[in-house]
């Protein structure tokens, strides 16, 4: 019986461990300063970083020789920053002030990284777009923006490319499903409450 028990647990050990097994030189641990340094090094870019820049990444199935925009942009979303390229230099900044630095405009002809932040319009046709912002705010990045422009019935949204093409599709099948609204409202986003903080109390 103990035997029996002993490899019910090691079986999943050793499942995992093959699972996340690589070649030799394509997974580890780095510095995300010294990710980007390999990241100017392939690119020939330079990289400008915000001075709160810190941590450590995880990579697995490649070598740091590979890495490229694409996967420099998902390390950093999965470690609370972002980078914005032009010509001459890339630009990393924490996710909360992205939205204030995307200044692309969604182009439907031009394939981008799955993680690049876009500006997107999402013309609706039937459906008036004050109806779908409570289906539509909570499913936006916690850093995005998104909200209506009347007079168009559109929604303007920035956020990263994956999630623009999730929302744009949801609103296409809703608005495909339904009969055109004759008469919409205004939209009108209603602050954050403030947290609310305990007060102190003295022993």
């Amino acid at each position: 019986m103990k035997k029996l028990i002993f490899l019910i647990w090691i079986l999943p050990v050793l499942v995992c461990s093959n699972a996340f097994s690589a070649e030799p030189g394509k997974q580890g641990s780095i510095q995300i300063t010294d990710l980007l340094k390999a990241f100017s090094k392939n690119s020939g870019l330079k990289v400008v970083a915000s001075k709160e820049l810190k941590g450590e990444a995880i990579y697995t199935g490649f070598t740091l020789d590979e890495l490229n925009y694409d996967l420099l942009l998902t390390i950093l979303k999965l470690n609370g920053f972002t980078a914005f390229k032009n010509e001459k230099y890339v630009e990393v900044v924490p996710q909360h002030r992205a939205r204030v630095y995307a200044s692309e405009i969604l182009d439907e002809d031009v394939v981008y990284p799955e993680d690049q932040y876009l500006i997107a319009t999402i013309k609706v046709e039937n459906l008036c777009v004050s109806s779908l912002m409570p289906v539509l705010m909570p499913l936006v990045y916690r850093y995005s923006f998104i909200s209506t422009q009347y007079e168009s019935n559109s929604i303007v949204i920035v956020d990263y490319f994956s999630h623009i093409k999730a929302i744009k599709a949801l609103v296409e099948d809703l608005d495909s499903t339904s009969e055109k609204q004759k008469k919409c409202e205004k939209f009108e986003m209603r602050p954050r409450a403030p947290l609310k903080v305990a007060p102190k109390t003295g022993k």
